[in-house]
């Protein structure tokens, strides 16, 4: 369900300026739903592909994990090669001597990521790794992976990954992979924690949970100092927004953590009351098939880019086609799930032909 969210915040914060952003965009401190998706992701990941490790082996899950790798790389080359086709990215199309087929290939190479396609191959980055990282976990290295992910992480605040380093004819995108690792790493850690030996995602602590919750007011507050102080903020929000999100800020981080700390603490019976309503089921669906969700957000926001009259519109106009929007994402997921159940119930059913070819042998 809050995989389905964070898909939902996500979309209404990468389609055009509308109404409903100052409610979405880092609304509730100096995080964004895009750190919450990554980490559940990676908590998923754990939770899955270390039930895999811990039950059919190592060969089994690197298979499963490098299958959906492969998933992942598909989608990103068929959205890329349909958007490219549609000429709905002008930011696609390279320098006017640049033919179509030199931008398809070196975008099917990763070698060019226009906005929104850095994602999913950091994600094929970070799943790339997953078998390594579920191995030292099983070992109980925990040490071992915290240290190192850890260390990317903090040699990224210093320089390490940044987009100024890449090599100009190269466009890797904006989010620092050394950075964001950390966030994947973490939910693959408590995900694989919570799936081997089923420990409280933290030690059951009040004095953990009561600091938590001050520093994520504290931040709060600084982070909406107009509104509730009545005076400018003690930080430049354009870079707390945006440059410290790209490299995961260590105050980003304190927040981000935080929070998480805060719903861990949360009954697990709120889990039976939420999945009672529709809307809750429906966010559960959209995180079941996030890849799918997620690639048909990104078409929507080179669709709702192209159209010029975005400006011109109403302002409640702008705010309907926003809602309409975020709720097509159910289709994908719709979809989607109609093919897994065709192919469960397909794979389920002997073939016809199997019975009547068995009764072709038998002797008169």
């Amino acid at each position: 369900m809050l995989r389905g969210l964070c898909l939902v915040l996500m979309t209404i914060d990468h389609l055009p300026r509308n109404f409903l952003q100052p409610f979405t965009n880092q609304s509730l401190g100096f995080f964004s739903a895009a750190e919450g998706f990554v980490f559940i992701s990676g908590m998923v990941s754990g939770w899955v592909f270390g039930r895999v490790l811990l039950q059919q082996g190592t060969a089994v899950t690197r298979r499963r994990i490098f299958g959906r790798i492969r998933d992942i790389y598909l989608t990103q080359l068929f959205l890329y090669t349909a958007i490219l086709v549609s000429g709905l990215s002008s930011s696609m199309t390279g320098p006017p001597a640049r033919s179509f087929w030199t931008n398809w290939w070196r975008g099917a190479l990763l070698m060019e990521r226009p906005s929104l396609f850095g994602i999913l191959p950091m994600y094929c980055v970070f799943l790339l790794f997953t078998p390594l990282v579920l191995a030292q976990l099983a070992k109980t290295r925990e040490w071992l992976v915290w240290m190192s992910s850890l260390t990317l992480w903090l040699a990224a605040q210093f320089g390490l990954g940044n987009p100024e380093g890449h090599l100009s004819w190269v466009q890797l995108g904006l989010f620092n992979l050394f950075a964001w690792q950390l966030l994947f790493v973490a939910g693959v850690y408590f995900g694989f924690r919570r799936r081997s030996s089923r420990q409280p995602w933290f030690s059951e602590s009040r004095a953990l949970f009561l600091v938590s919750v001050l520093v994520a007011l504290l931040l709060f507050m600084i982070r909406h100092p107009g509104r509730i102080f009545g005076h400018s903020s003690l930080l430049d929000m354009d870079v707390a927004l945006h440059s410290w999100k790209n490299i995961v800020h260590p105050l980003r981080l304190i927040d981000f953590a935080a929070v998480v700390v805060i719903l861990s603490y949360l009954p697990r019976f709120l889990d039976e009351v939420l999945a009672a309503f529709w809307p809750f089921r429906l966010l559960s669906l959209l995180g079941r098939h996030s890849l799918q969700v997620f690639a048909w957000s990104v078409a929507l926001h080179y669709a709702a880019f192209s159209f010029s009259g975005w400006d011109s519109l109403a302002p409640l106009m702008k705010t309907l086609l926003v809602i309409f929007a975020t709720a097509s994402l159910v289709v994908p997921a719709w979809f989607h799930a109609c093919i897994q159940d065709f192919r469960k119930r397909r794979a389920s059913q002997p073939p016809a032909l199997l019975g009547a070819n068995a009764a072709c042998l038998q002797p008169d």
